[in-house]
Order: C-alpha cells, then sequence, then structure tokens
C-alpha cells in the first residue's frame, strides 16, 4: 500500500473462520480430496472452488483508504464430501461493498462499508459513493444508496460503521483504557474500567471483520438473549463522538437493547451515560409499574386533563382543558400551580406512593382507592395515568416532562375527555 495514490490489487479467497480455533484464515477455499490430500478436481482437472474474492485497496492520504471488495460463494453437492456434514459451503451468494478507512482523533480508525448484498448491480459502487461525499461536504452518514438496490440486492438499513484494533491499541502500541457503560456483564448496569482484548474478566475481544466479537465463558447465561455460541457480537457504531472518544451500539450487545454498551475513552463522558442511562431506566420502571416516591422527589411534572377547572376569577368552569404544575419534593410536599384554565395561586400539600405505585395526596384522597393510577400508552412526552375515585375510575390523566409540551398539547389536542386504556 503506497502514499502515493497507487493501487494494490490482491486476488484471494475470502477470510473465513477457522471453527475449531476460532482464529481467521485468508486463502483459497476449495474441496479437499481427503486420498490424496490435495485439492479435488473435477472432469476438466480444474479444483472445486466454492469461494472467491478480489480486493483493490487505495490509499489516498495517511488518514484515508478506500477497498473495493467483490465475492462470489457457491453451494455445492454434498456428494462431493465424505458425508453431508462436511458440506460447510454456503448458499450461492454474490456481492460487492466500497470500504473506508478513515483515521479519526485519538488514532482511532474506523470504517465505513456501503455493501451491495446477494448482487452486484452497481457497476461502479466506489463511484456512486465518491459522488455522494462530494456533494454532502464528506459526510460518510449522509451516503444513502438503498434507492440503487435492484431486484434481490440489498444494502445495510442503518449505517455500517465499523471498529478497528486500533480501540486496543493507540497509536504507539499501548494498550487503550476505556470506561464502558453496560450490564451485561455482571448484570449491573455501571461503569467499567478496562482495556482490549481482556475486557472483562477472562472475556476475550476479537475483532474480525469490523465486528467486535466477544468469547464469553460457556457456563454464562442471558436473560431475554437465546444464543448457541460463546462469541457474542456487539452491532455497528451507531453514534460516535470523535473529539471526545464516545461511542454507541445500539440496540446493545448481542444485537439486544436489554444490554445497552457504550465505550468512552474520558470517564467523566461514561458517568454522565451511566447517569442518563440510570434516569430513563426509572422512568421506564414507572411506565411499567407505577410511581415511587423516589422517581418523584425532585421532579417538576404538568398534570393535563379535560374536565372541571377554574377561570381567571377562581370560578369553576367544566368541560375544558386543564394544565398544572406539580413540583414533588423530597420531604413528601408537593406544590400545585395552575397554568391553564386552572387556579394559579401555588398551593402546597402532601403526596404518597403505595408500595402498587399509586400516587394520592394526603389532604385530599385515601391511599388505594383514590389517586393516580399508572396505565398503559405511555410515551415519551408523558404518562399516562387514570385518576380513581373509590377504586372507580374518574377520569384520564397525563403527566408530562416539559412545560411547553403539555401547554400545546392541551390548547391543540384536549377537545374531549382524554381516551381512558379500558373501562
Amino acid at each position: 500500500m503506497r502514499f502515493d495514490g497507487s493501487q494494490i490489487e490482491t486476488k484471494a479467497h475470502p477470510v473465513w473462520p477457522d471453527r475449531s480455533s476460532q482464529e481467521w484464515q485468508e486463502g483459497k477455499r476449495m474441496v479437499l480430496d481427503t486420498d490424496s490430500n490435495s485439492a479435488k478436481l473435477d472432469d476438466s482437472g480444474s479444483p472445486y472452488i466454492f469461494s472467491s474474492w478480489k480486493s483493490t485497496t487505495t490509499k489516498r492520504t495517511p488518514e484515508l483508504s478506500v477497498e473495493n471488495t467483490v465475492w462470489a460463494h457457491k453451494k455445492l453437492d454434498d456428494a462431493l464430501f465424505n458425508s453431508p456434514e462436511q458440506n460447510l459451503t454456503v448458499a450461492d451468494n454474490i456481492g460487492q461493498k466500497v470500504t473506508y478507512s478513515v483515521k479519526y482523533a485519538h488514532d482511532i480508525w474506523l470504517t465505513w462499508e456501503f455493501p451491495e448484498w446477494d448482487a452486484q448491480n452497481i457497476s461502479d459502487l466506489q463511484a456512486v459513493v465518491d459522488a455522494q461525499l462530494v456533494a454532502n461536504g464528506n459526510d460518510y452518514s449522509a451516503v444513502d444508496i438503498t434507492s440503487l438496490m435492484e431486484g434481490n440486492a440489498r444494502t445495510a438499513t442503518q449505517d455500517w460503521l465499523l471498529a478497528t484494533p486500533s480501540f486496543a491499541y493507540d497509536a504507539a502500541g499501548n494498550k487503550r483504557t476505556w470506561f464502558i457503560v453496560t450490564n451485561a456483564f455482571d448484570g449491573e448496569l455501571k461503569v467499567h474500567e478496562t482495556s482490549l482484548p481482556n475486557i472483562y474478566a477472562d472475556w476475550q475481544a476479537q475483532f474480525v471483520n469490523g465486528f467486535i466479537k466477544i468469547n464469553v465463558p460457556e457456563s454464562f447465561t442471558f436473560e431475554n438473549m437465546d444464543y448457541t455460541t460463546d462469541m457474542v457480537n456487539l452491532p455497528p457504531i451507531s453514534g460516535f463522538d470523535a473529539e471526545k472518544g464516545s461511542f454507541s451500539f445500539a440496540p446493545g450487545f448481542g444485537w439486544n437493547s436489554d444490554y445497552p454498551f457504550y465505550m468512552f475513552l474520558d470517564e467523566t463522558e461514561a458517568q454522565a451515560k451511566l447517569a442518563e442511562l440510570a434516569a430513563e431506566l426509572a422512568e421506564s420502571n414507572v411506565k411499567k409499574n407505577g410511581f415511587t416516591a423516589e422517581w418523584l422527589s425532585g421532579k417538576k411534572l404538568y398534570i393535563v386533563w379535560y374536565g372541571d377547572g377554574d377561570d381567571e376569577q377562581g370560578n369553576p368552569i367544566t368541560d375544558v382543558p386543564v394544565v398544572i404544575e406539580a413540583d414533588y419534593k423530597a420531604n413528601g410536599e408537593v406544590t400545585f400551580t395552575g397554568l391553564l384554565n386552572a387556579d394559579k395561586t401555588p398551593l402546597t400539600q402532601h403526596y404518597q406512593v403505595s408500595n402498587s405505585g399509586f400516587l394520592s395526596i394526603t389532604e385530599e384522597q385515601t391511599q388505594v382507592t383514590e389517586g393516580h393510577q399508572v396505565v398503559c400508552d405511555s410515551t415519551s412526552d408523558y404518562i399516562k395515568t387514570h385518576f380513581m375515585v373509590d377504586g372507580v375510575f374518574d377520569n384520564a390523566d397525563l403527566f408530562f416532562f416539559n412545560k411547553q409540551y403539555a401547554l400545546d398539547y392541551a390548547a391543540v389536542w384536549i377537545t374531549a375527555p382524554i381516551e381512558p386504556c379500558y373501562l
């Protein structure tokens, strides 16, 4: 590979896994004649080759290399093998991709792949991608070749942004220190200070074709994850900040959203992400299981309903959208302030939450039989509740997280009682 922009063309056969050692090899793949310990030949004297690969790499600058790859796999008949179990050839398949290896801050290299799977219909894939990069100011994430897929051809539906061994070692060959936020290692969502390849305990990380594959103990089991191998994949990088050295791998460890996975070079960034995820998890638990005093403490929520309210003079009115700010304190106090069709004079009372997540006001409601119960259809903007009186549904109320969202929603969408989840 040269710095003068010249090309190096290689003709080989694809990188295949050695199934016994998990190490990867590059070389010709053809059927072995076990009697002669050489390639099995067809009637014309040619070997049975079941996979071919060709790559051309151009080093454009010291910070950018571009590789074009085409491949073809062929499924061979079981009769060519001593037994069907020995036939490890895959289904007939062709494809191509162009890969941009880019150097970022902290001497970290990332590869952007733009594949055409199951076809080679695009005559000059690199030229197509290059033209889009010129048009969008070298924004790799803005490249989109989905409209060019024809017939059975497929491409990635997300950015195919892959890690490289530079995640393990810096340019001087020193191991990098990472702060990883995940619950995949020991079941607890926390920050792990670690390095690669020994990412956790006896778990080993390998870089295979751009993917980080983690060798986990055979005895380890993941809740809500069905794995029949001890090699667990991380998905492509879903978001990154090169300057900060932060990388997210969504949906998560093993492509499972139950196991978020984030890598940071800066511990402060990792702790901030941990706090963010903890808040999201707590909110998710509230939506599933009901309110908790711990979650409410220190929060301002904006309650929206349709029904009884007050006019500017404090007189009762009916059949109107209502918005009230609720400021929950750690000492069990809550201050209500009307924002729309409600008394604007602050009123401080006390709140309590039952073991089942039922929220009530001590001065006005009897716990368990009167108050707010979290129900279905909550969103990222609000928590939906039923207001219950003596255990009977009275009204559906929405607890918004954002004041302006609550006011806008009430002004535009609330023209009748909010639909309950059930009656």
